[in-house]
This record gives structure tokens, C-alpha cells and sequence, in this order.
């Protein structure tokens, strides 16, 4: 007897039995042909038994498996689509660190992907993902539908080397009897069926997990190296700061505000973090009566707090003028814990303050990245320390009383 399926191509687009009219596609009139061999189809509609496809006249040569069938029918209805969105997955990640076994789940969130085309079965260099996609930024997303088995280790290389990112779609829980078109669109909805083969972002995410083990182990020291006290300097955030420049009358205004309204410092710190990048630190500029366009070099200087350091990935202008408007000014003593406490509340944005792991020695990555920067501005004449301390034990303090004390360093530099 000729085998029943759920599938058959008309105007080589696939067909699913159930989408079928019960009246007017009944038997040859379908007008379906089968996808191995291309025979004709006729569909059964009828009452009693689930609607199916058979071959019109029997082949014994074409026996088409149900399950593959529905793999090569999600495969090719996925290809059609211009956009997809990947849900938000929570993705397992074991390692071992400092000799301990860690468990350490990533929250992906979700992906909304949009192409420029798509296609199934493309061979690449030495590899065939059932769906390739090109992003519109050019990139390549690879699309594995699995109803037997996972992606082997192999193919994973090979699909790594050729796409910006990959995933697989799990479909070996869907019925042999086959889904409609409409069910597609809800089984790429489900989280459970993906996971991510392939993504930078889940990357940098391992790497942070791994670093905070890491750093959980460590007892964080400074290495002092040549040209300390000379930074290197990045690139100008030119655009940025001509923007800054625009509002920096509007920063004037509001700090007299404030200060007439004699807020708390804790106010204004909570009021600080509250503004973009650029308006604070125009702020700052205003505090200190600089010109966003002509800051002094050692606001835009290289600091990391180690190899692979999360913390401070920012330009250094969007965080180093404000940090030193804070502690820069006055002769309160302080030290780089406070200070990234501080700065998680009035620059959330530029100090990942998620990261939250500390050293032995109590330092957070971004506690350690603003303890070099602050070893930094110390031997450039910007900050003062008791130096019979060491590196990482220091406590420092500003060297400047008033804002005008600065202007006479910076005029005698």
C-alpha cells in the first residue's frame, strides 16, 4: 500500500493536506505532485480518517518519510520570511574556574532579525545549513532545524567560520502528521524549540562570567608601567563634544539652579544620572568652568583594570571629566570603591555597574579600572595620596581646594 503524508508541492510551494479545501481539492483536484518524485497526489478529505496525501498511482520506488517531509517544510516556509525574531532564551553555561565546577545560566534577551533574503540548503565553504539568511547589514544568520539530531561539533566549526551568527530550531516533538502554515509561525515563537549556535553577544557574555570567576580568586594588583604619569591619549569624541558645547549655557543654568534650590548631594547625584551622556558632561564642564572643546588631555586616557576587563568600555571624555568633577575638587579623602559607588549611580550608563563581582581585596572590575585612573591623575599632579601605602591600598584626596586652584595648574602646565 502507498504511504500517507501531510505534505505536497503545487507551483513548487508546499502544501500542507490540512490547509486544503475539503470540497474543491478533493482527490486529483488538488493538483498536488509529490516532492521526491513528482508524481501526482490525491488528497484524502474525507470524515473518517485524518486528511492525508497518497500517491495517485502507487511508486514503489518513492516511500517519502513523514518527519522529513516536515523538516524540509519548515526548512523552506522559514526561507520565505524577511524577518524573524529569536525569543529570549536563558542559555546554559558550565565552566570550570579556580578548581570549582560553575553553573552559570546567560539571560539572552531577544533578537529581532530582519533579511534581505534567505534560502535553504546553500553550500558555503565545506558546510550546508538547512536556511542561510543574509541580515541587512550584510551578514550571514544560519538556521538549523533539528528533528533527529543536534548539531555535531564538526559543523558547528564550519558554520562559525562562515556566519555572523546561527541557530537551531527543535522540531522532533512536532506530530508526523505534519503543521499548517499558520502553526509555523507559532512554533518559531516558542523559546524552548532555539538555541543559539552562534552569537558574539553570548560570547562576551561567557567571557564576563568566566573573568568574574576569576577576579572572585584574585588578589588585584597594580603593575606600574613606563609613561604612568603621560597618557594615551584616545581619539577625540569630536561630534560629542560639540554637542556638549551647544548645551553647555543650558548646564550653566541648571547647576544655579540646584544650587539655589540647595539640594543634597545625594540628590544630585540621583538628578545626574538621570541625563544622557553629553548633557553631563557638559555639566561637569560647566562645574569646572572648562570648554568641552579644549578639555585638558588627561580627560580622555586609556585605563583597564586588567586583561579582558569588562568595566569602562566607554569613550574615556563620557565618564573621566564628570568622575573629576565629583572628586577632583575639594579635600574630602576618598577612595576608588566610593568612588564607583558613586559613579554607578550618576553615570549608569558608562560604569556597568551589573558587573558586580569583587577581588579578594574587595576591588570591583570597575572599582580597579577608576583606581588606575585615579594612580593616573596622582602622577600627572591632579590628585594626592598618602604614597607610603601601597598601589592598591591607597586613599586619595583631591589637590585642588577651589576650581580656581585647577585653572592655575592648568595656565602654569
Amino acid at each position: 500500500m502507498s504511504v500517507q503524508f501531510a505534505y505536497g508541492r503545487r507551483a513548487d510551494r508546499w502544501v500542507y493536506v490540512g490547509d486544503l479545501d475539503g470540497e474543491s481539492d478533493r482527490g486529483l483536484k488538488c493538483g498536488c505532485t509529490c516532492w521526491d518524485c513528482g508524481l501526482p497526489l490525491q488528497a484524502h478529505l474525507g470524515n473518517q480518517k485524518a486528511w492525508h496525501f497518497q500517491h495517485a498511482i502507487e511508486d514503489r520506488n518513492c516511500n517519502p518519510q513523514p518527519m522529513t517531509l516536515l523538516h524540509a517544510f519548515i526548512r523552506d516556509e522559514l526561507a520565505l520570511r524577511r524577518s524573524l525574531t529569536i525569543p529570549a532564551l536563558r542559555e546554559p553555561f558550565t565552566f570550570d574556574e579556580a578548581g570549582i565546577h560553575w553553573s552559570h545560566p546567560l539571560d539572552v534577551e531577544a533578537h529581532d532579525l530582519k533579511f534581505t533574503h534567505g534560502a535553504s540548503e546553500v553550500r558555503l565553504d565545506g558546510v550546508q545549513p538547512d536556511v542561510l539568511f543574509e541580515l541587512e547589514d550584510g551578514q550571514r544568520f544560519a538556521v538549523e532545524v533539528r528533528y533527529s539530531h543536534a548539531v555535531d561539533e564538526e559543523k558547528l566549526k564550519l558554520i562559525r567560520r562562515c556566519c555572523s551568527l546561527a541557530a537551531e530550531l527543535d522540531v522532533s516533538d512536532l506530530p508526523a502528521s505534519g503543521i499548517s502554515v499558520a502553526k509555523v509561525t507559532q512554533v518559531l515563537s516558542e523559546a524552548r524549540r532555539w538555541r543559539w549556535l552562534v552569537n558574539g553577544r553570548i560570547d562576551a557574555m561567557q567571557r564576563i562570567a568566566t573573568n568574574n570567576a576569576r577576579w572572585a580568586y584574585t588578589d588585584w594588583t597594580v603593575r606600574r608601567t613606563k609613561g604612568f604619569e603621560v597618557p594615551k591619549a584616545a581619539n577625540p569624541a569630536t561630534a560629542k563634544l560639540k554637542e556638549a558645547a551647544r548645551k553647555l549655557p543650558l548646564a550653566k543654568a541648571e547647576l544655579e539652579r540646584l544650587s539655589t534650590q540647595g539640594i543634597s548631594q545625594a540628590a544630585a547625584r540621583n538628578w545626574l544620572g538621570q541625563q544622557d551622556k553629553v548633557f553631563r558632561v557638559a555639566v561637569a564642564c560647566a562645574a569646572l568652568r572648562l570648554d568641552p572643546l579644549d578639555l585638558p588631555v588627561f580627560f580622555s586616557q586609556f585605563t583597564h583594570a586588567g586583561p579582558s576587563d569588562p568595566a569602562i568600555k566607554h569613550h574615556p571624555y563620557s565618564w573621566q571629566v564628570v568622575l573629576f568633577m565629583k572628586f577632583g575638587i575639594g579635600k574630602a579623602r576618598f577612595t576608588s570603591q566610593e568612588a564607583a559607588r558613586w559613579a554607578a549611580i550618576a553615570m549608569p550608563d558608562r560604569m556597568d555597574s551589573a558587573v558586580t563581582t569583587l577581588s579578594i581585596n574587595r576591588f570591583s572590575w570597575t572599582a580597579a579600572a577608576i583606581h588606575r585612573y585615579f594612580l593616573r591623575l596622582e602622577a600627572q599632579g591632579l590628585l594626592d595620596s598618602d604614597d607610603s601605602r601601597k598601589l592598591e591600598a591607597r586613599v586619595f584626596h583631591s589637590k585642588f581646594r577651589t576650581v580656581r586652584d585647577l585653572h592655575l595648574f592648568l595656565g602654569a602646565c
